[in-house]
């Protein structure tokens, strides 16, 4: 992020309104953004976010609460800083972006942690305008692709990889944009959510795109292997996994040789999720998917369904647990409240046998997390009739994004060229 002149270069971004996953998908596009420009990334203000808010001794979060950004080996790859270390050498006279002195007090008042409400003295809002009238807005939102082009060694790799992009950006509703000489050139890059459309609401996958595939693969591993929840978050969901499977080798279910599997899983959205189609009562969840699971097989739900006799007819025929059901073997009791959804996340994924909610970016991070696994598309379902087995069958990115996870994120990131289909052993 250094400059012949000398000078920093830095992005800026405000956090999404939305649910953790919608502002965890706008995270990774964020930091893909900023490694591929060599920019040193601002963290912005500690802030309440949308239903993560349990802990209420602390109701605002940073996104360092959740991430690893300590770790040095991505610290390597883009030097990450807070708001206030950012104001401190920059903010001043003598900085690249001065703040006007009669909006200073403001600003310095939300540098730190900040509310979305105007009135507030702490408004995260004077800090947002100062960074959208010293920085670039590039315009690039959730129906972008963003495009890094450059020459791939491998011309015919490079020809396939732009058909590709070439396919997923002509969609209706898509707008390509080039990673060009005045994106280069701005000193702050600054991503703002207030303008309309603004929100970054998309797979990073999805959105940016390098048109040498070795450069496209290695942007997919470093989401994979830097953009992980921390250490205390896994730590938590792998004692209840290991509980998971001991109950299932006792009934007769084994983990595979990957340690994954011994019990089957499910993720059933009840909660706030505008998609009313998907909320099905839980007889139908079990007839769509009864076919799925081993005769008395331990099934793991994890779910925002707070009346768990919602799930007597499953129980009629399931071990069924919840998160609740290992308080003590996970160790609950002290780990912050608002990991708990992410420690079902990962319990979910490590299912034998999982099935979600269409819709539902809460189920798509699972599906995902089960391809970092390597775990084949046939062991990955939908709760629901229609969309039940559309995991089944290669789909490369498109309209609407959210709704699903696409395996171009996670097949074959590890080599160099580009894939369009499962190996032939997955189905």
């Amino acid at each position: 992020s250094e400059e012949k002149n000398g000078k920093t270069k830095y992005l800026t971004f405000e956090s999404d309104h939305g649910g953790w996953n919608n502002v965890r998908m706008a995270l990774e596009i964020i930091f893909v953004i900023a490694v591929a420009t060599g920019r040193t990334l601002v963290l912005p203000p500690d802030q309440p976010l949308y239903l993560l808010r349990a802990d209420k001794k602390k109701i605002q979060r940073g996104f360092a609460d959740f991430y690893p950004f300590d770790s040095p080996s991505l610290q390597k790859l883009v030097p990450i800083i807070t708001t206030e270390e950012f104001l401190l050498r920059e903010g001043g006279d003598d900085g690249q972006f001065p703040i006007p002195t009669d909006k200073r007090q403001q600003i310095l008042n939300a540098q730190n942690y900040c509310q979305n409400r105007e009135k507030s003295d702490i408004a995260c809002h004077p800090l947002w305008y100062y960074l959208r009238d010293v920085g670039l807005d590039a315009k690039i939102d959730g129906g972008s692709c963003f495009i890094f082009d450059s020459p791939a060694e491998n011309a015919e790799n490079g020809e396939a990889m732009k058909a590709q992009i070439d396919k997923i950006c002509k969609l209706k509703g898509r707008r390509t944009q080039y990673y060009n000489k005045e994106i280069q050139d701005a000193q702050l890059l600054h991503f703002s959510v207030k303008r309309k459309g603004g929100r970054l609401l998309n797979h990073f996958y999805a959105l940016t795109f390098f048109t040498d595939p070795v450069i496209d693969n290695y942007f997919k591993r470093f989401v994979r292997d830097h953009l992980h929840y921390n250490d205390s978050v896994f730590c938590a969901a792998g004692k209840i996994i290991k509980a998971l499977q001991e109950e299932g080798r006792n009934l007769g279910f084994s983990p595979d040789k990957f340690g994954a599997g011994g019990y089957s899983s499910m993720h059933v959205r009840r909660g706030d999720l505008q998609f009313k189609e998907v909320k099905i009562p839980a007889e139908e969840w079990l007839e769509n998917t009864q076919d799925l699971w081993g005769k008395n097989e331990v099934l793991y739900i994890a779910t925002d369904e707070k009346d768990q006799t919602f799930f007597d007819p499953i129980k009629k025929h399931y071990t069924v647990k919840f998160l609740n059901d290992y308080w003590d073997v996970g160790g609950l009791s002290n780990v912050d409240p608002n990991h708990f959804g992410m420690i079902d996340t990962i319990i979910a994924s490590r299912g034998r046998m999982f099935a979600g909610t269409y819709q539902s970016t809460f189920t798509g991070f699972i599906t995902r997390m089960r391809g970092y696994h390597g775990m084949l598309a046939s062991a990955s379902w939908y709760g629901m009739k229609r969309q039940k087995s559309i995991l089944q069958k290669w789909v490369d990115p498109q309209n609407s994004f959210f709704s699903r996870e696409f395996p171009v994120g996670w097949v074959g990131i590890d080599g160099d060229e580009l894939v369009t289909d499962y190996p032939h052993f997955s189905n």
